[in-house]
Protein backbone atom coordinates (compact mmCIF):
# COMPACT_ATOMS: atom_id res chain seq x y z
CA UNK A 1 0.00 0.00 0.00
CA UNK A 2 1.48 3.54 -0.99
CA UNK A 3 1.96 5.98 1.24
CA UNK A 4 -0.77 8.06 0.07
CA UNK A 5 -3.14 4.95 0.38
CA UNK A 6 -2.28 4.50 3.65
CA UNK A 7 -5.18 4.38 6.48
CA UNK A 8 -4.85 5.47 10.01
CA UNK A 9 -6.37 5.03 13.42
CA UNK A 10 -6.31 8.00 15.79
CA UNK A 11 -6.63 7.22 19.41
CA UNK A 12 -8.47 10.36 20.54
CA UNK A 13 -7.38 10.55 24.55
CA UNK A 14 -10.42 12.79 26.15
CA UNK A 15 -9.69 16.44 26.63
CA UNK A 16 -5.73 16.38 24.71
CA UNK A 17 -7.37 19.01 21.68
CA UNK A 18 -7.91 15.69 19.82
CA UNK A 19 -11.17 17.27 18.59
CA UNK A 20 -9.31 19.84 16.83
CA UNK A 21 -7.12 17.77 15.29
CA UNK A 22 -9.47 15.52 14.25
CA UNK A 23 -10.61 18.61 12.23
CA UNK A 24 -7.57 18.96 10.96
CA UNK A 25 -7.58 15.61 9.48
CA UNK A 26 -11.48 15.79 8.04
CA UNK A 27 -9.54 19.09 6.00
CA UNK A 28 -7.11 17.17 5.00
CA UNK A 29 -8.55 13.59 4.19
CA UNK A 30 -12.36 15.44 3.91
CA UNK A 31 -15.30 14.89 6.10
CA UNK A 32 -16.49 11.31 4.39
CA UNK A 33 -13.37 9.75 4.67
CA UNK A 34 -13.85 10.04 8.17
CA UNK A 35 -15.87 7.78 10.84
CA UNK A 36 -17.94 9.74 13.14
CA UNK A 37 -16.21 10.09 16.58
CA UNK A 38 -16.60 6.77 17.99
CA UNK A 39 -17.21 6.08 22.06
CA UNK A 40 -16.65 3.53 24.15
CA UNK A 41 -16.15 0.91 21.26
CA UNK A 42 -12.79 -1.29 21.17
CA UNK A 43 -10.27 -0.48 18.17
CA UNK A 44 -11.52 -4.58 16.56
CA UNK A 45 -14.87 -3.74 16.37
CA UNK A 46 -14.34 -0.02 14.82
CA UNK A 47 -11.93 -1.60 12.11
CA UNK A 48 -14.18 -4.23 10.95
CA UNK A 49 -17.28 -1.96 10.86
CA UNK A 50 -14.93 1.13 9.17
CA UNK A 51 -12.95 -0.99 6.98
CA UNK A 52 -13.13 1.33 4.17
CA UNK A 53 -12.72 4.72 5.70
CA UNK A 54 -9.60 6.63 5.57
CA UNK A 55 -9.22 7.78 9.46
CA UNK A 56 -11.31 5.98 12.48
CA UNK A 57 -11.10 8.07 15.27
CA UNK A 58 -12.81 7.67 18.60
CA UNK A 59 -12.30 7.24 22.46
CA UNK A 60 -12.02 3.43 22.47
CA UNK A 61 -11.75 0.99 25.12
CA UNK A 62 -9.08 -2.28 25.13
CA UNK A 63 -11.01 -4.82 25.94
CA UNK A 64 -8.94 -7.47 24.14
CA UNK A 65 -5.22 -6.58 24.93
CA UNK A 66 -3.05 -7.49 22.18
CA UNK A 67 -0.29 -6.44 19.35
CA UNK A 68 -1.97 -6.93 16.04
CA UNK A 69 -5.04 -5.91 16.16
CA UNK A 70 -4.16 -2.72 13.94
CA UNK A 71 -4.42 -4.61 11.07
CA UNK A 72 -1.93 -2.01 9.20
CA UNK A 73 -3.25 0.97 9.99
CA UNK A 74 -1.19 3.97 11.41
CA UNK A 75 -1.73 4.87 14.59
CA UNK A 76 -1.80 8.26 16.63
CA UNK A 77 -2.81 9.78 19.74
CA UNK A 78 -2.14 13.08 21.27
CA UNK A 79 -0.73 13.22 24.81
CA UNK A 80 -1.16 16.47 27.19
CA UNK A 81 0.59 17.56 30.56
CA UNK A 82 -1.52 15.63 33.46
CA UNK A 83 -2.54 18.71 35.59
CA UNK A 84 -3.58 20.26 32.84
CA UNK A 85 -6.03 17.86 31.69
CA UNK A 86 -7.09 16.92 34.88
CA UNK A 87 -8.28 20.87 35.39
CA UNK A 88 -9.68 20.57 32.09
CA UNK A 89 -11.65 17.74 33.03
CA UNK A 90 -12.95 18.85 36.26
CA UNK A 91 -14.13 22.00 35.00
CA UNK A 92 -15.55 20.25 31.89
CA UNK A 93 -17.59 18.02 34.32
CA UNK A 94 -18.58 21.63 36.52
CA UNK A 95 -20.38 23.52 33.65
CA UNK A 96 -21.06 20.46 31.24
CA UNK A 97 -21.85 17.85 32.60
CA UNK A 98 -25.04 16.08 31.05
CA UNK A 99 -27.85 14.53 33.17
CA UNK A 100 -28.22 11.12 33.96
CA UNK A 101 -25.74 8.27 34.86
CA UNK A 102 -21.98 8.44 35.52
CA UNK A 103 -21.85 11.61 33.99
CA UNK A 104 -24.46 13.21 36.12
CA UNK A 105 -22.78 12.12 39.38
CA UNK A 106 -19.21 13.65 38.11
CA UNK A 107 -21.13 16.93 37.30
CA UNK A 108 -22.50 16.96 41.31
CA UNK A 109 -19.04 16.14 42.81
CA UNK A 110 -17.23 18.50 40.70
CA UNK A 111 -19.83 20.80 41.55
CA UNK A 112 -19.23 19.92 45.44
CA UNK A 113 -15.87 19.55 45.78
CA UNK A 114 -12.91 21.71 44.78
CA UNK A 115 -10.38 19.51 42.15
CA UNK A 116 -8.31 18.04 44.86
CA UNK A 117 -11.22 16.26 46.52
CA UNK A 118 -12.86 15.22 43.11
CA UNK A 119 -10.20 13.34 42.14
CA UNK A 120 -9.91 12.14 45.40
CA UNK A 121 -13.70 10.86 45.96
CA UNK A 122 -13.08 9.78 42.25
CA UNK A 123 -9.78 7.57 43.00
CA UNK A 124 -12.01 6.31 46.46
CA UNK A 125 -14.54 5.25 43.76
CA UNK A 126 -15.07 2.39 41.56
CA UNK A 127 -13.89 4.39 38.66
CA UNK A 128 -10.47 2.94 37.76
CA UNK A 129 -8.90 5.57 35.29
CA UNK A 130 -9.87 8.46 37.39
CA UNK A 131 -6.03 9.37 38.29
CA UNK A 132 -2.91 7.96 35.80
CA UNK A 133 -5.76 7.83 33.12
CA UNK A 134 -3.12 7.99 30.02
CA UNK A 135 -0.58 5.36 31.90
CA UNK A 136 -3.37 2.65 32.72
CA UNK A 137 -5.16 3.08 28.97
CA UNK A 138 -1.74 2.72 27.40
CA UNK A 139 -1.01 -0.47 29.65
CA UNK A 140 -3.85 -2.07 28.89
CA UNK A 141 -3.35 -2.24 24.84
CA UNK A 142 -0.91 -4.91 25.83
CA UNK A 143 -2.08 -6.71 28.61
CA UNK A 144 -5.23 -6.66 31.44
CA UNK A 145 -2.88 -7.54 34.14
CA UNK A 146 -1.38 -3.82 35.02
CA UNK A 147 -0.29 -5.59 38.35
CA UNK A 148 2.02 -2.69 40.77
CA UNK A 149 2.97 0.91 39.60
CA UNK A 150 6.07 0.02 38.33
CA UNK A 151 5.08 -2.48 35.66
CA UNK A 152 2.04 -0.63 35.15
CA UNK A 153 4.40 1.91 33.58
CA UNK A 154 6.67 -0.32 32.05
CA UNK A 155 3.59 -1.62 30.07
CA UNK A 156 2.41 1.96 29.37
CA UNK A 157 5.95 3.42 28.21
CA UNK A 158 6.25 0.17 25.43
CA UNK A 159 2.84 0.48 24.32
CA UNK A 160 3.43 4.31 23.70
CA UNK A 161 6.60 4.11 21.87
CA UNK A 162 4.38 1.74 19.45
CA UNK A 163 2.67 4.23 18.26
CA UNK A 164 3.64 5.90 14.87
CA UNK A 165 2.85 9.51 15.25
CA UNK A 166 2.17 11.10 19.10
CA UNK A 167 1.25 15.16 18.80
CA UNK A 168 1.45 16.96 22.10
CA UNK A 169 -1.32 19.41 23.10
CA UNK A 170 0.82 22.27 24.55
CA UNK A 171 2.44 22.57 20.25
CA UNK A 172 -0.53 21.74 18.40
CA UNK A 173 0.44 23.49 15.60
CA UNK A 174 3.82 21.84 15.71
CA UNK A 175 2.25 18.29 15.84
CA UNK A 176 0.33 19.23 13.13
CA UNK A 177 2.86 20.60 10.42
CA UNK A 178 4.63 17.24 12.57
CA UNK A 179 1.95 14.65 10.90
CA UNK A 180 1.79 16.29 7.71
CA UNK A 181 5.54 16.17 7.08
CA UNK A 182 5.95 13.14 8.08
CA UNK A 183 3.27 11.87 5.29
CA UNK A 184 3.63 13.82 2.82
CA UNK A 185 0.61 15.36 3.13
CA UNK A 186 -0.33 18.97 2.68
CA UNK A 187 -0.10 21.82 4.76
CA UNK A 188 -2.57 22.97 7.07
CA UNK A 189 -3.28 26.85 7.27
CA UNK A 190 -4.30 26.78 10.89
CA UNK A 191 -6.19 24.72 14.05
CA UNK A 192 -9.08 25.81 15.03
CA UNK A 193 -9.95 26.15 18.77
CA UNK A 194 -12.43 23.45 19.62
CA UNK A 195 -14.62 22.44 22.35
CA UNK A 196 -12.45 24.06 24.66
CA UNK A 197 -13.73 23.79 28.24
CA UNK A 198 -14.95 27.33 29.72
CA UNK A 199 -14.34 29.28 33.07
CA UNK A 200 -11.36 27.09 33.65
CA UNK A 201 -8.08 28.05 35.60
CA UNK A 202 -4.62 27.67 34.85
CA UNK A 203 -2.02 25.30 36.38
CA UNK A 204 -0.21 28.01 37.84
CA UNK A 205 -3.16 29.02 39.76
CA UNK A 206 -3.21 26.04 41.74
CA UNK A 207 -1.99 26.36 45.00
CA UNK A 208 0.98 24.41 46.29
CA UNK A 209 -1.08 22.02 48.35
CA UNK A 210 -3.41 21.34 45.44
CA UNK A 211 -0.63 21.22 42.73
CA UNK A 212 1.60 18.09 44.62
CA UNK A 213 -1.73 16.22 45.10
CA UNK A 214 -2.44 15.51 41.63
CA UNK A 215 0.88 15.52 41.21
CA UNK A 216 1.15 12.58 43.42
CA UNK A 217 -2.02 11.21 42.19
CA UNK A 218 -1.12 11.11 38.33
CA UNK A 219 2.83 9.97 39.12
CA UNK A 220 2.75 7.88 36.35
CA UNK A 221 1.21 10.00 33.80
CA UNK A 222 3.99 12.75 34.55
CA UNK A 223 6.43 10.48 33.49
CA UNK A 224 4.41 9.02 30.69
CA UNK A 225 4.08 12.32 29.51
CA UNK A 226 7.86 13.43 29.61
CA UNK A 227 8.50 10.16 27.43
CA UNK A 228 5.97 11.17 24.70
CA UNK A 229 7.71 14.80 24.84
CA UNK A 230 11.03 13.20 24.56
CA UNK A 231 9.97 11.11 21.29
CA UNK A 232 7.61 14.26 19.96
CA UNK A 233 11.30 16.66 20.14
CA UNK A 234 13.25 13.90 18.65
CA UNK A 235 11.05 13.56 15.69
CA UNK A 236 10.47 17.60 15.22
CA UNK A 237 14.44 17.66 15.54
CA UNK A 238 14.96 15.40 12.62
CA UNK A 239 12.32 17.00 10.55
CA UNK A 240 14.09 20.62 11.52
CA UNK A 241 17.39 18.71 9.68
CA UNK A 242 15.71 17.45 7.15
CA UNK A 243 14.38 20.47 6.18
CA UNK A 244 17.19 22.72 6.87
CA UNK A 245 19.64 20.14 4.72
CA UNK A 246 16.87 20.62 2.45
CA UNK A 247 16.49 24.42 1.96
CA UNK A 248 20.66 24.59 2.14
CA UNK A 249 20.61 22.55 -1.34
CA UNK A 250 18.02 25.71 -2.74
CA UNK A 251 19.23 29.13 -3.96
CA UNK A 252 17.25 31.80 -1.86
CA UNK A 253 16.38 34.97 -3.63
CA UNK A 254 17.58 37.81 -1.52
CA UNK A 255 14.35 38.36 0.14
CA UNK A 256 13.79 35.19 1.71
CA UNK A 257 17.64 35.73 3.19
CA UNK A 258 16.55 38.62 5.32
CA UNK A 259 15.60 37.40 9.11
CA UNK A 260 11.91 38.23 9.25
CA UNK A 261 10.66 39.10 13.05
CA UNK A 262 7.24 38.26 14.22
CA UNK A 263 4.90 41.56 15.75
CA UNK A 264 3.51 42.62 18.54
CA UNK A 265 0.33 40.95 18.34
CA UNK A 266 1.08 37.45 16.30
CA UNK A 267 1.68 34.25 18.18
CA UNK A 268 4.36 31.75 18.15
CA UNK A 269 4.02 28.36 16.83
CA UNK A 270 3.00 27.21 20.12
CA UNK A 271 0.46 29.61 20.11
CA UNK A 272 2.22 31.97 23.20
CA UNK A 273 1.57 35.82 21.56
CA UNK A 274 4.90 37.47 21.27
CA UNK A 275 4.66 40.24 23.49
CA UNK A 276 3.22 37.53 26.01
CA UNK A 277 4.68 38.44 29.46
CA UNK A 278 4.86 35.46 30.95
CA UNK A 279 6.39 33.10 28.07
CA UNK A 280 7.86 30.87 31.31
CA UNK A 281 3.99 29.11 31.50
CA UNK A 282 4.99 26.84 28.60
CA UNK A 283 5.31 23.32 29.46
CA UNK A 284 8.59 22.79 27.37
CA UNK A 285 11.56 25.31 28.66
CA UNK A 286 14.94 25.51 27.31
CA UNK A 287 17.60 25.67 30.24
CA UNK A 288 15.25 25.72 33.41
CA UNK A 289 15.69 25.78 37.02
CA UNK A 290 13.17 25.38 39.65
CA UNK A 291 12.43 23.54 42.74
CA UNK A 292 12.33 24.39 46.56
CA UNK A 293 15.64 25.11 46.92
CA UNK A 294 16.17 23.22 50.36
CA UNK A 295 19.30 21.51 48.61
CA UNK A 296 20.67 24.25 46.16
CA UNK A 297 23.22 23.29 43.02
CA UNK A 298 26.17 25.43 43.92
CA UNK A 299 28.24 24.57 40.78
CA UNK A 300 29.47 22.16 38.13
CA UNK A 301 32.28 21.72 36.25
CA UNK A 302 34.16 18.94 33.75
CA UNK A 303 37.45 18.00 34.24
CA UNK A 304 39.30 15.31 31.73
CA UNK A 305 42.20 13.10 33.22
CA UNK A 306 44.33 13.87 30.16
CA UNK A 307 43.17 17.65 29.32
CA UNK A 308 43.05 18.87 33.06
CA UNK A 309 40.20 21.14 31.34
CA UNK A 310 37.14 20.94 29.94
CA UNK A 311 38.16 20.19 26.51
CA UNK A 312 38.40 16.14 26.14
CA UNK A 313 39.18 14.13 23.30
CA UNK A 314 36.42 10.63 22.30
CA UNK A 315 37.02 8.38 24.95
CA UNK A 316 38.66 9.86 27.58
CA UNK A 317 37.88 9.68 31.10
CA UNK A 318 36.71 12.60 32.46
CA UNK A 319 35.34 13.67 36.10
CA UNK A 320 31.94 15.73 36.62
CA UNK A 321 32.10 17.74 39.71
CA UNK A 322 28.55 18.54 40.91
CA UNK A 323 28.41 21.18 44.30
CA UNK A 324 25.80 21.23 46.40
CA UNK A 325 24.18 23.38 49.69
CA UNK A 326 22.04 21.61 51.51
CA UNK A 327 19.77 23.89 53.72
CA UNK A 328 17.82 20.77 55.07
CA UNK A 329 18.12 17.36 56.55
CA UNK A 330 17.53 14.53 53.76
CA UNK A 331 17.38 11.16 54.71
CA UNK A 332 17.82 9.96 50.55
CA UNK A 333 19.41 12.67 48.59
CA UNK A 334 19.42 11.90 44.95
CA UNK A 335 22.07 13.34 42.37
CA UNK A 336 21.50 13.19 38.53
CA UNK A 337 22.64 14.89 35.33
CA UNK A 338 21.87 14.61 32.16
CA UNK A 339 24.31 15.52 29.00
CA UNK A 340 22.89 16.81 25.78
CA UNK A 341 24.05 17.85 22.47
CA UNK A 342 23.75 20.89 20.29
CA UNK A 343 20.53 20.24 19.36
CA UNK A 344 19.15 19.88 22.84
CA UNK A 345 18.59 16.31 22.60
CA UNK A 346 19.82 14.18 25.88
CA UNK A 347 22.08 11.29 24.93
CA UNK A 348 22.48 10.51 28.12
CA UNK A 349 21.52 10.78 31.97
CA UNK A 350 21.67 8.83 35.17
CA UNK A 351 21.61 9.88 39.12
CA UNK A 352 22.32 7.92 42.43
CA UNK A 353 19.23 6.55 42.82
CA UNK A 354 19.57 4.55 39.49
CA UNK A 355 22.89 3.56 40.89
CA UNK A 356 21.86 2.60 44.01
CA UNK A 357 24.23 5.49 45.90
CA UNK A 358 21.74 7.90 47.77
CA UNK A 359 23.55 9.79 50.73
CA UNK A 360 21.96 11.50 53.53
CA UNK A 361 22.69 15.24 53.97
CA UNK A 362 22.73 18.02 56.76
CA UNK A 363 21.42 21.47 56.67
CA UNK A 364 24.21 23.48 56.66
CA UNK A 365 26.77 21.41 55.17
CA UNK A 366 28.04 21.75 51.37
CA UNK A 367 29.26 18.60 49.55
CA UNK A 368 30.89 17.21 46.65
CA UNK A 369 29.62 14.78 44.09
CA UNK A 370 31.67 13.41 41.80
CA UNK A 371 30.42 11.29 38.58
CA UNK A 372 33.42 9.83 36.69
CA UNK A 373 32.52 7.86 33.11
CA UNK A 374 34.27 7.99 29.54
CA UNK A 375 33.52 10.83 27.07
CA UNK A 376 32.24 8.23 24.07
CA UNK A 377 31.02 10.58 22.43
CA UNK A 378 31.17 12.06 18.61
CA UNK A 379 32.77 15.42 18.48
CA UNK A 380 30.74 18.61 19.48
CA UNK A 381 29.64 21.12 22.24
CA UNK A 382 27.26 19.25 25.03
CA UNK A 383 25.56 20.60 28.04
CA UNK A 384 25.38 18.98 31.39
CA UNK A 385 22.18 19.79 33.77
CA UNK A 386 21.85 18.97 37.05
CA UNK A 387 18.88 17.65 39.57
CA UNK A 388 18.37 17.08 43.18
CA UNK A 389 15.55 15.27 44.20
CA UNK A 390 14.45 12.06 46.30
CA UNK A 391 13.21 8.89 44.95
CA UNK A 392 13.84 7.92 40.95
CA UNK A 393 12.33 11.17 39.65
CA UNK A 394 12.41 15.01 40.31
CA UNK A 395 8.12 14.09 40.48
CA UNK A 396 8.76 12.77 43.90
CA UNK A 397 10.37 15.61 45.71
CA UNK A 398 12.25 17.94 43.46
CA UNK A 399 15.04 20.81 45.40
CA UNK A 400 16.64 21.59 42.31
CA UNK A 401 16.89 21.11 38.82
CA UNK A 402 19.10 22.99 36.42
CA UNK A 403 19.94 22.67 32.75
CA UNK A 404 23.12 23.44 31.40
CA UNK A 405 24.97 23.92 34.70
CA UNK A 406 28.32 22.91 32.79
CA UNK A 407 29.55 22.80 29.27
CA UNK A 408 32.44 20.43 27.99
CA UNK A 409 33.82 19.99 24.41
CA UNK A 410 34.57 16.57 22.84
CA UNK A 411 37.53 17.53 20.17
CA UNK A 412 39.44 14.86 17.96
CA UNK A 413 43.03 15.58 16.20
CA UNK A 414 43.19 13.58 13.35
CA UNK A 415 41.22 11.27 11.44
CA UNK A 416 38.91 9.67 13.82
CA UNK A 417 38.43 6.15 14.90
CA UNK A 418 34.63 5.88 14.24
CA UNK A 419 31.29 7.25 13.05
CA UNK A 420 27.79 7.86 14.61
CA UNK A 421 27.13 9.06 17.86
CA UNK A 422 28.50 6.90 20.46
CA UNK A 423 32.04 5.59 20.66
CA UNK A 424 31.33 1.86 21.41
CA UNK A 425 35.06 0.85 21.80
CA UNK A 426 34.18 -3.01 20.28
CA UNK A 427 37.03 -5.74 20.53
CA UNK A 428 37.99 -6.99 17.54
CA UNK A 429 39.14 -11.06 16.82
CA UNK A 430 39.67 -12.86 14.16
CA UNK A 431 38.94 -16.22 13.24
CA UNK A 432 40.15 -18.65 10.60
CA UNK A 433 37.32 -20.75 9.27
CA UNK A 434 38.52 -24.97 8.51
CA UNK A 435 37.24 -25.58 5.59
CA UNK A 436 36.51 -29.00 4.56
CA UNK A 437 38.65 -30.92 1.94
CA UNK A 438 41.00 -27.93 2.13
CA UNK A 439 44.54 -27.88 2.55
CA UNK A 440 44.77 -23.74 2.74
CA UNK A 441 46.77 -22.22 5.53
CA UNK A 442 46.71 -19.05 6.67
CA UNK A 443 49.34 -16.26 5.39
CA UNK A 444 48.89 -13.99 8.52
CA UNK A 445 49.15 -14.72 12.29
CA UNK A 446 45.65 -14.38 13.72
CA UNK A 447 45.11 -12.20 16.66
CA UNK A 448 44.00 -13.59 19.54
Amino acid sequence: MSLYERKFLFDHLPKTGGTAFRTVLEEIFGRDNVTPHLEGRSEIWAIQRFSGARLISGHFLSLVPGEARWFGRIRLTLMRHPIDRAISEYFYWRHHACDGGVADKLGEWAQRYDIGDFFKAREESEETGSVNFCAKHFASRISRNLGDKRRTLALAMKSLKRYDFIGIYEYLRDSVDMFCWQYRLPPVDGVPRINVTSSRIRVADLDSRTFDQLVAMNDLDMQLYDCALQIFETKKRRMFRELVSRRSREKLPRSETEPVSPTAGEETAEGIPVNDPFPSSRVLRRHESFGTKEVEIVAAQVIGSESGGNEVAPGEQIALCISISAHTDVANLTVGFDVSDSFGEVVFGTNTYLRGAVKAVRAGCEYDIVFRFKANLNRGRYSVGVALHTGASHTDRCFHWKDAVTEFDVVQLGEPDFIGYCRLEPAIEWNEVEIAGSSRSSDFELAT
